[in-house]
């Protein structure tokens, strides 16, 4: 799973974001999961990446809608399309990795 690729791409247009945060925020687990997931060596569960292409996916959908508002400028309608496209990249990431883990 590219789940550091995912987290570090996240932290680039969000430089506050921890790992801690991005195991509630994007995971929907404990601040710990992660820590404790790469201590034992185990890839996060099927549910866990489930809940982050939810994540994913829903703050793509968000900016798509926010760049469809009228009274956006012309920056903001740029910034969110960038987002959109990060978002629905890293969901397709997300899914690809589901599906292999499926066939698999």
């Amino acid at each position: 799973m590219q789940l550091d690729h995912i987290y570090k791409t996240l932290k680039s247009i969000e430089p506050t974001l921890s790992v801690s945060r991005f195991s509630t925020d994007y995971l929907d687990r404990s601040r710990s999961y992660l820590f404790n997931r790469r201590n034992q060596n185990k890839e996060v569960s099927t549910d866990v990446l489930l809940n982050l292409y939810q994540n994913l996916h829903s703050a793509s959908t968000t900016f798509r809608m926010l760049k469809t508002d009228k009274h956006s400028s012309a920056h903001w309608i740029s910034h969110f399309e960038q987002r959109t496209a990060l978002f629905e990249d890293l969901a397709d990431t997300v899914l690809s990795d589901l599906t292999s883990r499926t066939i698999h």
